[in-house]
């Protein structure tokens, strides 16, 4: 694991080729960061103070797990997609608020996609307190060795598509709630259902998932 403790935006560069192998980079600056725009394995993103916010680049490739908040966070730690509206692309588990989550964090979403192409069977978990955050839009697919997202909780989102060959799974009883309006749950794969429950909060004309 690699530990960046510095704030800002040029705490990390490339000129010529990084390659981070299966490691795990971790930022912890507690001070308004910039989180540089790489392709990585394990991803970790834990703003190091109260009030304190991280900003996602343009574009985030995480080719393992991504931690969005956590590790005893302060308060009012904010996350933020919105500034440079993030396209991100996801292969492993999306865990918010990771390891010990004492304190609500705030996750801002932008315009931009999360892809999420799991390999395998990954989770989404999110372990805020209080109110779960909104990741924004949602598609999955693109993923190998059967590919397949449990959730590990209840979590929340705009929109949700699941493409063939490709499964959610509420795994119990969670509760999948989206934010968004027109078609926000599309699910051309499979959805299980188990005992969870979706739930459409969206302000507007809204079409239910058949």
């Amino acid at each position: 694991t690699y530990i960046f403790s510095a704030t800002g935006s040029s705490m990390l560069s490339n000129s010529g080729t990084l390659n981070f192998d299966t490691s795990t980079i971790r930022f912890t600056g507690n001070g308004a960061t910039t989180i540089p725009s790489f392709s990585y394995y394990n991803l970790q993103v834990y703003p190091g103070g109260a009030s304190v916010t991280h900003t996602l680049p343009a574009s985030l490739t995480v080719n393992g797990n991504l931690d969005l908040g956590g590790n005893s966070n302060a308060a009012s730690t904010v996350i933020t997609a919105s500034t440079n509206n993030t396209a991100m692309t996801v292969k492993g588990s999306i865990t918010l608020c990771a390891s010990t989550c004492s304190n609500q964090m705030t996750y801002t979403k932008g315009t931009g996609t999360l892809t999420w192409s799991p390999t395998g069977t990954v989770t989404w978990t999110d372990n805020n307190p209080t109110t779960k955050q909104d990741l924004g839009t949602i598609s999955i697919t693109g993923g190998t060795s059967t590919p397949k997202i449990n959730l590990g909780s209840s979590v929340r989102a705009s929109s949700v598509t699941v493409a063939a060959s490709h499964e959610l799974s509420a795994n119990g009883s969670n509760t999948l709630t989206l934010t968004g309006t027109a078609t926000p749950f599309t699910v051309s794969g499979t959805f299980t259902y188990s005992t969870g429950t979706v739930a459409y909060t969206g302000n507007g004309a809204t079409g239910i998932a058949a």
